[in-house]
């Protein structure tokens, strides 16, 4: 009996001093995780990472909704490491970006977790705003538009569900060289509308932005608040201020893929235009009730950047009763550049990429501009031809140098006229043929002054395309021929000239097949800047355009200078290269040697198949030691495969 009560008693004991052993002793506080980035792909995956938290701990997703999951999102202290789970599921937009903070007591670590995207798919601007600065990869992006900060060059912040960010320069098209064109203006954006837009990450101060010059894609307006009062046309005309919200009527007179202009009863004239839009959004007469903010153009009131319409009434008659305003070289000088009207021309239709322009018959210095024509007219079947144009006056551009028509009415010309695109060739010293395009509206013939350089056909009917067949020229001078066009009374020439056969030294030669970075094919293949060689090491405005160099800019010109090369006394030194241009050929080719600078003309563009292959000569009466310069005369160009030859006369 006592020995069972003495055995029951040290079994309390035991488990009484067992019960009083001190509790785990916590580490001090610690919130700790390994790795502190995920990267997931498109598809659906779990990763793990460790948590090390000696205190309670909460999870918060920060730009996961809907896409990103953490388990557990909470747990208790431990010494130990904790493992916890991150999951996405499959991604079909573009890539995407979150934060996880850990928080336990007063300290928190974060997890970085970036998704890939689809190719080409917007970004989160979380995502975007978790990449490294670079001048090289383009996000797209897709938000609100918040606050505009600058109006001239597009200064503003966006935001989407992820974050926010500021846009540092928009341009209406992505530019080939970075410059911010300041086409912002034309894009009718404002704040509330929801941007979709393409930049690079770039900082200022530490703080990300997007820049490039970033460039639109789309956008969706804001809803439209219409005004109570409607605003006379002739009071609209009368305003200073750009970006003034106004509500007026009138009845359509014109139609053009970005907008209309509208009459009202008085006969005053605007213009309302619809940035972005591929057709009209109202039939000639439709009398519209109409939204927009003024725009000043040129420092004119002439139109309304349109936001809303309402159409009040249908078929009105829409045809002017007074004639158009012809312009000529007599009606030039006093012609009304202040307002829009009712005008007239006539020239060789131009066709440049995109752009119509049109030589006004007997007027030199100013153009017409045809803006956003309707395809019905189908003007590029009448390119290097003859039109008359009727349309509506909407403002004068560089200076008054074009005047820009939105066209309703376009008509072949019925006077006899005689055009040629092309005018002079420079051609090898090979036997090769020479085409070339003779525009007219009546029977020709051509002619030539050496008759070894024989045409076919020989005269025509109608407009035509003839061929030179040239030999060689195994001379040692430059053989220049001249062909002759007659079509009734009127002429025109064609020159050809022939280089002879290149002899003597070859002081430099270069075929620029060590840039293989971009390419000279598309106004956004040569953005990187080239630094020069040893054949070229002095550049000013020079980019790698692949395996050819591109001079210029879109606001300033560009060269390449050579190193230093030495001409012998009574010599002759023959410079050829190859030369295309722009969407348009923007100027001409200077090239400067011994003090002598020589302009060279050039046809050749983007577009086309090839360069168009040129050559100047230079005379040398004395040992020359020096350099050679080519150079746009204007913007931009690409020069390629350039030889310097010298030989004794």
């Amino acid at each position: 009996m006592k020995l069972r009560n003495l055995l029951f008693i040290g079994i309390a004991a035991a488990a009484m001093f067992a019960g009083c052993k001190e509790d785990e002793v916590m580490k001090p506080a610690a919130v700790e995780i390994q790795p502190e980035s995920l990267s997931f792909t498109t598809e659906a995956e779990t990763k793990e990472i460790s948590l090390l938290a000696t205190r309670n701990w909460t999870a918060t997703v920060t730009g996961g909704d809907g896409w990103l999951t953490v388990e557990p999102m909470s747990g208790d202290g431990s010494n130990d490491a904790q493992t916890v789970r991150v999951s996405v599921i499959k991604n079909e937009e573009g890539p995407k970006a979150a934060t996880v903070i850990f928080s336990a007591s007063n300290l928190e670590t974060e997890l970085k977790v970036t998704q890939d995207g689809v190719a080409g798919a917007a970004t989160t601007i979380a995502y975007f705003l978790a990449q490294k600065p670079s001048d090289e990869v383009w996000y797209t992006l897709t938000g609100e538009i918040t606050e505009i900060k600058d109006t001239k060059y597009g200064n503003f912040t966006i935001k989407d569900e992820t974050g926010s960010v500021y846009v540092y320069g928009l341009t209406e098209e992505k530019t080939a060289d970075g410059r911010n064109d300041q086409s912002f203006k034309y894009l009718n954006l404002k704040v509330g509308d929801k941007l979709t837009l393409c930049g690079t990450r770039d900082e200022f101060k530490g703080e990300a932005q997007v820049g490039g010059t970033a460039y639109y894609i789309s956008h969706v307006s804001a809803p439209v608040e219409w005004p109570e009062t409607v605003t006379p046309i002739a009071d609209i005309l009368e305003m200073a201020d750009n970006d003034v919200q106004v509500r007026t009527t009138g009845t359509v007179y014109g139609t053009y893929k970005a907008g209309v202009v509208i009459k009202d009863e008085a006969g005053n004239y605007l213009v309302v235009y619809d940035n972005g839009a591929d057709a009209p959004f109202a039939e000639l007469g439709d009398e519209i009730d109409v939204v927009g903010t003024t725009y000043l153009y040129n420092d004119l009131m002439m139109e309304i950047n349109y936001k809303d319409h309402k159409v009040l009434s249908q078929d009105n008659p829409y045809t002017e009763s007074a004639e158009p305003v012809r312009i000529t070289s007599e009606t030039i000088e006093t012609f009304d550049k202040t307002k829009v009207s009712y005008i007239q021309f006539e020239g060789i239709l131009i066709q440049s990429g995109n752009y119509y322009n049109v030589m006004i018959d007997g007027v030199d210095d100013v153009q017409g501009s045809l803006s956003y024509v309707l395809d019905s007219f189908n003007l590029d079947e009448s390119a290097n031809t003859k039109m008359v144009f009727t349309g509506y006056f909407c403002g004068a551009a560089s200076g008054g140098k074009y005047l820009n028509m939105m066209v309703v009415d376009a008509e072949p010309a019925s006077d006899p006229w005689l055009y040629l695109p092309e005018t002079s060739f420079d051609i090898s010293d090979e036997v090769q043929d020479v085409t070339f395009a003779v525009n007219t509206n009546m029977a020709w013939t051509i002619s030539s002054n050496d008759p070894a350089f024989m045409c076919s056909p020989a005269s025509g009917s109608t407009s035509d395309e003839v061929t030179v067949s040239c030999p060689a020229n195994d001379g040692t001078a430059v053989k220049t021929v001249t062909l002759t066009i007659t079509a009734g009374e009127n002429t025109q020439t064609v020159t050809i000239n022939q280089a002879f056969p290149i002899s003597g030294d070859i002081l430099l030669e270069d075929d620029f097949s060590s840039i293989t970075t971009g390419n000279n094919t598309s106004n956004d293949g040569a953005n990187s800047s080239w630094s020069g060689n040893e054949n070229f090491p002095t550049v000013e405005s020079a980019y790698q355009a692949g395996g050819a160099v591109r001079l210029g800019a879109s606001k300033k010109t560009g060269s390449i200078t050579s190193k230093e090369i030495t001409a012998k006394a009574n010599s002759t030194v023959t410079v050829t290269f190859d030369v295309k241009g722009w969407t348009n050929v923007e100027g001409d080719i200077a090239v400067t040697f011994n003090g002598e600078t020589k302009t060279v003309e050039y046809s050749a563009t983007m577009s086309s198949d090839s360069f168009d292959s040129k050559f100047v000569t230079f005379d040398i009466t004395s040992e020359f030691t020096g350099t050679l310069t080519i150079a746009t005369t204007a913007k931009r160009a690409y020069i390629d495969n350039v030889t310097v030859a010298c030989a004794e006369k």
